[in-house]
């Protein structure tokens, strides 16, 4: 009876072992089928194209976050291939607050130095480092006669607008002690803010935001993060996206294209956009810091693109008022830039709302000599 127990035991234990050994066996069988899908949808992209608008050049360079909505990944280093024009790969190095600059900042700038923060979208976080906006103002301001070291920090995120902007800044940037930041806003911002973050944002009762990420550690989160960093993810469950209740491509320019400035939706979607950047003058300036407020044309601003209509300004207007009101500088690039187009320079890409890299150099430079001169003055 006792042999006929052990033996049972025995079988039994080698049973246990056969199943997780089948089981590992199956999971090791499905992480390296996984595998071998993302190295092909990689690998594949952009020759076949296959994901089609699941694909992103930006895969790998940003994660969620359960307050800012995302931001770039902190403390990385990636990369993406240049196109024809532009063939050098284009290096994304971040510090650990998320920003593109590989220097670290622990604390206030050291004596004797101007710190300034840079917040934006894409065009702000800029493709090559020595043409965006950032590194081109540093530069400029740092050959000045001028006792002051410059320190130009680039926190502009693709996809950023002023709700992400003043959550960012309250519970993260501020603690770099700037004593200056350059807002720059751009077109997509009033889509942004409306469509793409305010429906799953959480407000106080007097309107201040409070968060506009998923909850932490929740399956959107995980889900979200996955598709930040694998095309697998994008190809079972698409890109990382909030719940956006208007077709992004039909209503993110509506506003400079198609909406009346003086429609309820205008107005209501303007409005909700500037008391976010109201907000965020008021968070910035009680941290210690002064604030500039900049914007700069998209090209159907400047001529009739595939037939279209010519975009209006109404939103540079109501930005510029809002700047006065507030008594904040406030630059437009406008004139500068259509200087340089109507004399035949290639600023924006062919397939691209952006402006290219030699378009970011034309910008950054308009821009630092505009604030170069405000510096000058003020000596």
């Amino acid at each position: 009876m006792t042999n006929n127990r052990h033996d049972a035991t025995q079988k039994g234990r080698l049973s246990a072992k056969g199943v997780l050994g089948r089981a590992l066996l199956v999971l090791l069988s499905a992480a390296c089928t996984l595998m071998g899908i993302e190295i092909f949808l990689r690998f594949q992209e952009p020759r076949l194209h296959l994901l089609r608008d699941r694909s992103d050049i930006n895969l790998g360079r940003y994660r969620v976050h359960h307050v800012w909505h995302h931001w770039m990944r902190p403390n990385s280093f990636t990369g993406i291939r240049g196109r024809e024009e532009y063939p050098e790969p284009i290096l994304y190095r971040t510090n650990r607050h998320g920003c593109r600059d590989d220097r670290q900042f622990d604390g206030p700038a050291p004596q004797g130095t101007y710190r300034i923060i840079v917040m934006g979208d894409s065009f702000t976080e800029g493709y090559y480092p020595e043409d965006s906006f950032g590194r081109v103002l540093q530069s400029r301001l740092n050959a000045l006669d001028n006792p002051l070291d410059y320190e130009v920090i680039n926190c502009g995120t693709t996809s950023y607008s002023p709700l992400l902007h003043l959550l960012r800044y309250k519970h993260q940037l501020r603690e770099l002690e700037p004593d200056e930041v350059i807002v720059n806003i751009d077109l997509t911002d009033i889509f942004d803010d409306n469509w793409r973050y305010r429906q799953e944002a959480a407000f106080a009762v007097d309107g201040e935001p409070l968060s506009a990420g998923p909850a932490p550690f929740s399956a959107k989160m995980i889900a979200d993060e996955l598709r930040f960093r694998y095309y697998t993810a994008r190809l079972l469950f698409g890109r990382p996206s909030n719940q956006v209740t208007l077709p992004m491509a039909e209503n993110v320019f509506a506003y400079h294209r198609d909406l009346s400035p003086e429609s309820t939706r205008w107005q209501q979607d303007v409005g909700f956009t500037l008391d976010l950047m109201r907000r965020l003058v008021r968070e910035i300036e009680r941290s210690g810091a002064r604030v500039t407020f900049s914007m700069y044309p998209y090209r159907e601003q400047l001529e009739s693109v595939d037939g279209g209509p010519i975009w209006n300004r109404a939103f540079e207007a109501k930005v510029a008022v809002l700047a006065r009101e507030l008594d904040v500088p406030f630059y437009s690039a406008f004139d500068d830039v259509e200087r340089l187009f109507r004399e035949g320079h290639k600023l924006y890409w062919a397939d691209d709302f952006h402006l290219n890299p030699s378009g970011q150099r034309a910008w950054s430079e308009a821009f630092a000599r505009y604030y170069v001169n405000r510096v000058a003055g003020n000596q």
